[in-house]
């Protein structure tokens, strides 16, 4: 009697531990789905979010090239002999040896434009300052049209001076007729000569408008 139980002990025990490991394998199947489950499940969130980081990347170069450029943080260069250069920031400051004042060389006016700044260098040569140059040029305007019609009167008082001249040498006409004429001809010659030298006035305080460092 006591060996029959001894069995059905032995064997009850056997089967629970039969029963036991094959809840633990069914556990451990359970878990190993449950992992690929979620696997997959990651899986397919990285690709939606690596399509969404591309969708973005793509707006963000269109707006800004040089937010995504790939910067590389290591470089393969060969060894070889150069000079090192290292730059770094100071203040200071600098004292001219001298001043330059500038001023038109004929008469002033009204400053038009500047192109310089207080304390800026400046080479021989260079604008510095446009004055008002409108009453300048008018005056040039004026004083061509006044040569134009002192050229007019001008060619008219030569022909009549060659036509006086012809008929004294013909014996026609009188001789003061023909020293009024030239006399004529003289004085339009001299207010020529004068119209010529103010155009070339004006047009030099149209040029004296540019003022230059010298």
């Amino acid at each position: 009697m006591k060996k029959t139980a001894t069995s059905f002990i032995i064997i009850s025990a056997s089967v629970f531990v039969l029963a036991a490991c094959g809840a633990g394998a069914k556990d451990k199947k359970g878990s190993l789905n449950d992992m690929k489950v979620k696997l997959e499940k990651l899986k397919k969130d990285k690709q939606s979010l690596d399509a969404e980081i591309r969708d973005l990347e793509k707006q963000i170069t269109k707006l800004d090239p040089n937010a995504t450029a790939i910067k590389k943080l290591v470089e393969v260069d060969t060894l070889r002999i150069a000079d090192f250069k290292h730059y770094i920031e100071l203040q200071g400051k600098i004292d001219a040896d001298g001043m330059g004042y500038v001023a038109p060389t004929g008469m002033g006016g009204q400053v038009k434009a500047v192109y310089v700044k207080l304390g800026s260098h400046v080479r021989k040569g260079q604008l510095i300052l446009k004055l008002d140059d409108a009453l300048a040029r008018q005056s040039v305007v004026a004083a061509r049209q006044s040569a134009g019609v002192l050229e007019t009167r001008l060619a008219q008082a030569k022909t009549v001076y060659q036509k006086y001249q012809n008929l004294w040498k013909e014996n026609i006409g009188s001789e003061i007729q023909v020293i009024n004429a030239k006399a004529d001809v003289d004085a339009l010659q001299s207010q020529l000569n004068a119209a010529k030298a103010q155009i070339a006035q004006a047009q030099e305080q149209v040029n004296m408008s540019n003022v230059y460092a010298g």
